[in-house]
């Protein structure tokens, strides 16, 4: 699940994971799952750490970063319906727009006529743990979101009841049976006025553990990361984020196109509208609860402000004791 096989030491580093198939142990992951794990060899010398690379943020891995599974989801996919038909195409809409705003929030959705003069219609969807042959938990998975209009689940989801809470969100039950094609959060419609936004996928309880509910600012009394997440980190004392933060890839030039904790999601990869990996928040966060020193890698074309921003919040909210390289 996350990259455990040792391959080099450098200077007490170790990083650059590889898979040791020949070597394979079985656990249980909480879930009553089987899991085939590799071993790990830690170091046992006192002036040593051992660190890892942390993968990048993406609904095709399987590491369950967050207990929201909603961050790590696919940037938003646009469909194409033909109103005249009714026929829907998954992909039909790529060359379509997706009009967001500031935090990635769909603002409306288009309309356009093909060439037959047919009245097409634009959808929006997303995907999370999409093609991992079904390794991520299955049971009741909970959605909320905000805004007026039509959210729809499929795939390894089954929506078995919604309604609205107390203070107003619209919320789904999802009865979720793990295969390899993953949840998908459709949006059908939308009003211009009063747009979805806030979507929330909260995981499965854990050992006992609730996570509904839990939306994560910094300074909240409750982790953003999955307990089994930071339970496979437990043995590194150096977390380096370089493909957490899109760093080979990233497009950040400034401090306003940072990845912010208020968008829509954290994730990363290609099929992003800018490749700008997860938040400092969020990483100074993690290395915060794993009592890990953290490596961060700046991006090649951020500016001057960028990385002066960048290092006053690290430098005012890491752990004393810790160190950042």
């Amino acid at each position: 699940m996350l990259m455990k096989s040792l391959k080099s030491l450098v200077s007490g580093w170790a990083f650059g994971i590889g898979r040791n198939r020949a070597a394979r142990r079985r656990c249980r992951d909480g879930f009553g799952h089987v899991e085939n794990l590799e071993p790990r060899q830690v170091m046992s010398a006192t002036p040593l750490q051992v660190g890892i690379n942390l993968d990048n943020v993406v609904d095709y891995l399987p590491n369950w970063m967050f207990t929201d599974a909603f961050q790590s989801s696919r940037s938003w996919i646009s469909h194409s319906v033909n109103t005249v038909t009714g026929q829907r195409d998954f992909n039909g809409g790529s060359a379509i727009p997706v009009q967001v705003d500031a935090n990635g929030w769909p603002t409306q959705l288009a309309t356009w006529t093909n060439a037959s003069g047919q009245l097409m219609r634009q959808e929006l969807g997303t995907l999370m743990f999409r093609s991992v042959n079904g390794e991520y938990p299955a049971g009741t998975y909970r959605a909320e979101w905000d805004g007026t209009g039509d959210v729809v689940f499929g795939f390894d989801a089954r929506e078995v009841s919604r309604g609205v809470t107390a203070d107003g969100h619209h919320f789904a039950l999802l009865n979720v049976t793990p295969g390899n094609e993953g949840i998908y959060l459709g949006i059908r419609s939308l009003s211009t006025a009063d747009p979805i936004r806030g979507i929330h996928v909260w995981m499965p309880d854990y050992n006992g553990q609730s996570f509904a509910g839990q939306r994560w600012q910094p300074g909240a009394d409750f982790s953003p990361f999955h307990p089994l997440y930071k339970e496979r980190l437990e043995d590194f004392g150096i977390l380096r984020f370089m493909p957490t933060q899109e760093t080979n890839s990233s497009d950040i030039r400034t401090w306003a196109d940072r990845r912010d904790t208020n968008d829509a999601r954290q994730n990363s990869g290609p099929r992003g509208p800018m490749a700008n990996g997860i938040s400092v928040e969020h990483m100074v966060q993690l290395a915060n609860e794993l009592n890990a020193d953290p490596w961060f890698n700046m991006p090649h074309m951020a500016d001057d402000d960028f990385v002066r921003n960048f290092a006053t919040y690290v430098r005012e909210n890491l752990e004393p004791g810790l160190t950042a390289y």
